[in-house]
């Protein structure tokens, strides 16, 4: 009797809705009877019209996991009805950031990670960072003290609020300030660049790339990268990089289009530079298919279409093949930032394939700097950075070394002399480009890490 009044529920909902497009039935569950047997449950399930039919089984015995049924419900609609990446769908529907990368890692691989080693809720987890950064960013004043650099440090808390960042910026002492390095959050960004531009004041921006004020604003340094200059530097490094190359593209029809942008912009910048390219899909990925594509008197550069784990696992053993059964032929493979987070995995294929990717920010834990710096953060705060992506303690380091040196060497003429200002970074580089006559300056700065056959561990700087 109940399921019979489950079907005609959901058949008056699902004709009710499915008058519009893109709408969604979603049948929840009741303990007396089984969802999945029910009439209209398979009948609109297998409907080709517009209403998004989604249903969820709990069972007796069965832990569900926190995001069941909903995460994949969401993935299942993002694929089904949006192109884009899938981060900014994310950053569009304003899902909190740190929840961002555990969905994204749930949509790329199926499984739900964050880069920290250890848990902490999201709230203290951000606090932990912004933390971390300023630790690095002391580290950096007492270095420059010791060479003689004199500071007045001030700092603020905002308290994750944007209605405290006007209390702050209430206080008479912030007006006479030389530089300001923060806020923390996008939404804080705005207010500040307005009091920084009134006042004639430098505002570095560590974390976010969103935002336009820095198009408007002379005042403003921006640290990250946004996505459209990353891509112009890195084309420009890549065909330098690969004047003979053989590019290849592999699909691996992951489903994920989150480097569509990136993929169209590099095909077009080879065809201006006259670099042939080819591309290979899916099932089509072969041994066999990889040989024919390439050329014996080339660099052969294969660059996958998609920067997921998902894409490397299927793509790394077809890859691997080849480059045994062709020692004869000179291979490549070519990636993203995110393949950072991958290292562990794929290390030993990475070194084999005489591996690069790009990033705007990359340390490893043997490079001397790198060795020194946590050392000294060790024996300063008794414990060791979190184990994120990029690391806020070197990142704090890096942007308070560059930016007080820079001002103690050179005042008010430091815009003229950026290109002057030498310093080894940890982990952050620094090529500033003013982005009109009326804006600011935004960090262009990209690196190439290369995992060579001789299992050598090299960050190429282009500069």
């Amino acid at each position: 009797m109940v399921d019979k009044f489950y079907n005609g529920v959901i058949e008056q909902v699902y004709d009710q809705i499915g008058k519009t497009d893109k709408n969604i039935v979603m049948a929840s569950y009741n303990n007396e009877f089984s969802v999945k047997e029910l009439d209209n449950i398979k009948r609109y399930s297998e409907a080709s019209d517009n209403v998004f039919f989604a249903w969820y089984e709990f069972e007796y015995g069965r832990l569900t996991t926190a995001f069941d049924p909903f995460w994949n419900i969401i993935c299942d609609m993002y694929r089904t009805y949006i192109n884009g990446k899938f981060e900014d769908f994310l950053v569009e529907c304003e899902v909190y950031q740190l929840q961002r990368e555990t969905l994204c890692s749930y949509y790329y691989t199926g499984v739900c990670k964050r880069c920290e080693g250890v848990l902490l809720d999201e709230v203290a987890y951000e606090q932990t960072r912004m933390v971390e950064y300023y630790e690095g960013f002391l580290m950096a004043v007492d270095s420059l003290k010791e060479k003689g650099v004199s500071i007045d440090l001030y700092s603020y808390d905002t308290h994750n609020n944007t209605s405290s960042i006007k209390n702050i910026l209430d206080r008479s002492e912030l007006k006479s300030m030389d530089i300001i390095f923060g806020p923390a959050y996008p939404d804080q960004v705005k207010p500040v660049a307005e009091f920084a531009k009134k006042n004639n004041i430098r505002l570095v921006v560590p974390f976010t790339s969103k935002g336009n004020e820095v198009f408007s604003n002379p005042a403003i340094y921006q640290i990250n990268t946004p996505q459209s200059y990353l891509y112009s530097e890195v084309y420009e490094h890549f065909t330098r990089k690969f004047t003979t190359a053989n590019v290849i593209f592999l699909d691996a029809e992951d489903g994920d289009k989150d480097k569509v942008d990136f993929i169209k912009g590099l095909k077009e910048e080879l065809k201006t530079k006259r670099i042939p390219f080819t591309e290979l899909k899916g099932e089509n990925i072969t041994p066999e298919s990889l040989k024919g594509a390439m050329n014996h008197s080339m660099d052969n550069v294969f660059i996958p279409t998609s920067g997921t784990n998902v894409a490397l696992i299927k793509l790394l053993p077809q890859l691997i093949v080849t480059s045994r059964d062709n020692p004869d032929y000179r291979m490549q493979l070519f990636g993203y930032p995110e393949w950072q987070t991958y290292t562990n995995d794929h290390l030993a294929s990475f070194y084999e394939l005489d591996t690069y990717f790009y990033s705007s920010f990359y340390t490893n834990n043997l490079f001397p700097e790198a060795v020194q710096f946590s050392s000294a953060y060790r024996k300063w705060y008794s414990k060791d950075m979190l184990n994120s992506f990029p690391k806020y303690g070197m990142l704090g380091f890096d942007t308070g070394y560059f930016f007080l040196k820079g001002l103690s060497q050179y005042g008010n003429k430091l815009e003229d002399k950026l290109d002057k200002v030498a310093v080894t970074p940890i982990q952050t580089g620094f090529k500033f480009e003013r982005v009109n006559n009326w804006g600011g300056f935004i960090n262009r700065k990209v690196f190439f890490v290369h995992f060579t056959k001789d299992f050598e561990l090299i960050k190429l700087d282009f500069e």
